[in-house]
């Protein structure tokens, strides 16, 4: 769906919104009388509006249909009008949200697409400046440098080192 119809279906389900909310209204409060005529005209060109936009879609051009006798009520004709805008309604409403959700699927597969790309770059990148790094280096020992020698240990005091004091014994029992 292009993004123009997509628009146009947005305003056609916000008319639809609208259009049932007030045929609601009128049926809820009993203010239907003399309505039949209007409701049905206007039904009808919503519901032709929709096959304009969508002209190869079943479900607008062959299921949802206004098939309302002459001889009906007013209250029977707002029911069915509210009925049929209804269910357009709520067709609608999904061939927009999956056709949204189509799309941000595709932005985010294009998203994923680019980040394998910028990956990809980066790890070529850095292989590059490794190489000319390696390249540069100078990992070898020079025969004449001059290595320090590890200092000698300190010699270890002469003699025997002093005895520690015995602890004193006590008496484990020291009454009898």
């Amino acid at each position: 769906m292009d993004e123009t119809t997509r628009n146009s279906i947005s305003q056609l389900v916000m008319a639809l919104k609208a259009y049932t909310k007030s045929i609601e209204k009128s049926v809820h409060y009993g203010m239907f009388e003399g309505t039949g005529a209007t409701v049905l005209k206007q039904a009808r060109t919503l519901h032709a509006r929709a096959k304009q936009l969508l002209p190869d879609d079943y479900f607008i051009s062959d299921v949802i249909m206004l098939d309302v006798p002459d001889e009906a009520t007013d209250e029977e004709k707002n029911m069915q009008v509210r009925l049929m805008t209804d269910q357009l309604l709520d067709y609608l409403q999904s061939l927009v949200k999956s056709d949204q959700s189509v799309t941000i699927h595709a932005e985010v597969d294009d998203l994923k697409d680019v980040g394998r790309e910028l990956q990809s770059q980066i790890l070529q990148m850095t292989r590059k400046a490794l190489k000319r790094a390696i390249v540069h280096m100078d990992i070898g020992t020079d025969e004449d440098m001059d290595i320090p020698e590890p200092p000698e240990p300190p010699e270890p005091p002469s003699g025997f080192p002093p005895i520690p004091p015995i602890p004193p014994i006590r008496d484990i029992n020291p009454h009898p």
